[in-house]
């Protein structure tokens, strides 16, 4: 049976994932020791597991920590993206970042949305784990939601306010609005240098700023005697 988690167990996960590129080799050994199969059998389902598309240079579980590596790195003094590194200093803690970063691809393989898969699993996972509900909830939307910015900038008019108004309504608030900004910058750069570029970066950043500044007007009106 799966070991059951305490408050300790739940800070050594957040620390490991929180050491990027160095939590990958512990997490490497405890793979290697059977412990992750125990304990966190969703994500044993993604080790070594390979990518359909084209464009993805990685296995889905090295994806993934790439994308943890990647949150490190962009919301870094020293960032390769100084806007994320602003980004991230409004959203606060980074803690259920990245959680959704290392969980968003975990439906991959699954039949159906592997978004909406993904998401299921990452609620079970970490609901099973002892995560708050606001925090399994936060993060389980993350990943639902994971590809929703870069595919909008990408397909749709950003100058169509139906447009950013969708956005807006299906985020929901401005905190979830950062997390699901950065999540989607660190990912895009996890997946290979066609995935990134200064036009995606551009077009992803216009969405976020028109949808945030939507989400302002909207509070700004909700506060108005």
């Amino acid at each position: 049976p799966a070991p059951a988690w305490s408050e300790t167990d739940r800070t050594n996960l957040l620390s490991i994932v929180g050491a990027g590129t160095a939590g990958w080799d512990v997490l490497d050994r405890l793979v290697e020791a059977g412990w992750v199969a125990r304990a966190l059998p969703e994500w044993n389902r993604v080790v070594g597991l390979a990518q359909v598309a084209p464009f993805h240079e990685h296995p889905v579980d090295a994806h993934l920590w790439r994308t943890v590596a990647e949150v490190v790195a962009v919301t870094a003094p020293d960032s390769a993206e100084p806007w994320c590194r602003q980004v991230a200093e409004d959203l606060g803690p980074l803690d259920e970042l990245l959680l959704a970063a290392v969980s968003h691809d975990l439906g991959k393989a699954l039949p159906g949305d592997h978004s909406e898969e993904g998401a299921e699993l990452a609620r079970a996972m970490l609901s099973r784990l002892g995560f708050g509900w606001g925090s399994v909830e936060t993060v389980a939307t993350a990943v639902r939601l994971h590809l929703l910015l870069s595919t909008i900038a990408i397909r749709q008019d950003l100058d169509d306010p139906v447009v950013v108004t969708a956005v807006a309504d299906r985020v929901g608030d401005r905190s979830s609005l950062r997390l699901l900004f950065l999540l989607t910058v660190a990912d895009a750069r996890a997946t290979g240098p066609e995935s990134w570029s200064s036009w995606r970066a551009s077009l992803v950043r216009s969405l976020f700023s028109r949808a945030d500044a939507e989400m302002a007007r909207r509070a700004r009106g909700a506060r108005a005697p």
